[in-house]
């Protein structure tokens, strides 16, 4: 059988979502495959053997009339041709789609002077558990260590937490292992709008992550704002991991439906660490869609600021302890120049799915840092409903306590968040 190339399928052009006509920057003639191998990236740790991400060269402006779907056809029959089955499209973040490709599919694509470049599909595990978990009523009549000391400067803790608002109908869009939706702690603010993982279970918590990081963002016990509307997005399955390209569906549905300015919290770590460049170009074209993205610097102990996803100019957060250090007991918090600040994620409480009651206790992670900082966010997008990313960063830098924090890790900024409603 000749091979089948993607040179003619620079001839065609396309429609990027929300109407702006582009073109392939590369020539338009037909012509046979090159020589060239569009760049493979390393497997890294936990890759799925023979499954992978194909990112095609982004789109130039031009004048022509074609879809964007249109541009991954040619794409997608030459993996289909060679033996390969396409799996997942994306069309709002990456321009591309993930396929299982046996070698010589693999080699076909990578021909193809369309493709910028193709990486191994990974299983990204999150955080376990460090602590009991007992299940009990969610009602307590002071506030919870991680928000008490994020209102005051220093230590000691007052036990009262008194923040700047509510965020009342901000939505936060959280994207992890679902929400349990009927939690007390959400009050009918809560809901599922999209999940990536095809288990039939939808947007329902089985991991309990998802449930415990939105209660930070949005519970009225344990959020920082307490009146803010959540809505999960899933891309954690039931053992609390998911495949890059999961996570990747999960970031193009809300690059394409969350309106502007909404503020995103990724509670999510890549495999050991490992930078995975998908993610990351998806979470820049978030950003460029303007997203609000809030990430967190991984709980691996590293200072090498390779977690994905991640992009500078996101929020990047790391966690402390009840004595302002970083915390590096279980799931220590990595460090780096990459963090934006830190804040609260060890030894903190939040609601969990087994009930609509149901508190865990005792959990350690970056995990829970970040929606403190997306709450406190989702605070200041009900008084500036256009706030950019740029200037939330700005706000969480310029109000965090300097100077308080300990063993913070090289390069790490000494800022603690502050959300509080006092002045300086």
């Amino acid at each position: 059988m000749a091979r089948t190339t993607l040179a003619t399928a620079l001839a065609l052009t396309l429609v990027a979502t929300g109407g702006t006509i582009v073109t392939w920057s590369a020539s338009a003639s037909p012509g046979p495959a090159t020589d060239r191998l569009a760049p493979l990236h390393a497997a890294g740790p936990n890759a799925i053997d023979g499954r992978y991400i194909v990112v095609l060269k982004q789109p130039a402006k031009s004048a022509a009339q074609t879809s964007t779907a249109r541009a991954l056809t040619a794409p997608k029959a030459t993996a289909q041709e060679a033996g390969g089955t396409v799996r997942r499209e994306y069309t709002g973040t990456l321009q591309g789609f993930s396929a299982d490709l046996p070698p010589a599919a693999l080699d076909e694509i990578r021909r193809d002077p369309a493709v910028a470049y193709v990486q191994p599909v990974r299983i990204h595990r999150q955080e376990a558990p460090a602590a009991s978990q007992p299940a009990t009523k969610a009602t307590q009549k002071r506030a919870p260590w991680h928000l008490d000391r994020i209102d005051q400067r220093k230590l000691p803790l007052d036990t009262s937490y008194t923040p700047k608002g509510d965020a009342a109908g901000v939505p936060v869009y959280v994207l992890d292992s679902g929400i349990r939706a009927s939690h007390k702690e959400f009050g009918g603010r809560a809901s599922g709008v999209y999940s990536a993982i095809k288990d039939g279970k939808g947007t329902k918590d089985c991991a309990n992550h998802g449930t415990f990081v939105a209660s930070h963002i949005a519970g009225k016990t344990y959020g920082v704002a307490k009146k803010a509307k959540v809505r999960a997005v899933r891309i954690l399955g039931c053992d609390n991991s998911a495949t890059t390209e999961e996570i990747i569906d999960g970031m193009n549905w809300t690059a394409r439906h969350a309106p502007k300015s909404s503020v995103v919290n990724m509670s999510i770590q890549s495999a050991d660490g490992f930078a995975d460049q998908a993610m990351d170009d998806a979470a820049k074209a978030m950003i460029n869609k303007g997203l609000i993205l809030v990430f967190i610097s991984g709980n691996f102990g590293k200072g090498d600021c390779q977690n994905s996803p991640k992009d500078p100019r996101a929020v990047t957060m790391g966690a402390t302890t009840k004595k302002d250090a970083r915390n590096t007991g279980s799931n220590p918090s990595s460090y780096g120049s990459c963090l934006t600040a830190f804040a609260p994620g060890a030894g903190v409480s939040g609601a969990g799915k087994d009930s609509d009651t149901h508190v865990l206790t005792g959990w350690n992670g970056t995990s829970f840092a970040a929606p403190l900082a997306t709450g406190t966010i989702a605070i200041a997008l009900r008084d500036n409903p256009k706030l950019t990313m740029a200037q939330a960063k700005k706000l969480i830098v310029s109000a965090a306590t300097p100077g308080r924090l300990t063993n913070i890790g090289k390069g790490s900024p000494n800022r603690l968040l502050y959300a509080g409603n006092a002045k300086r």
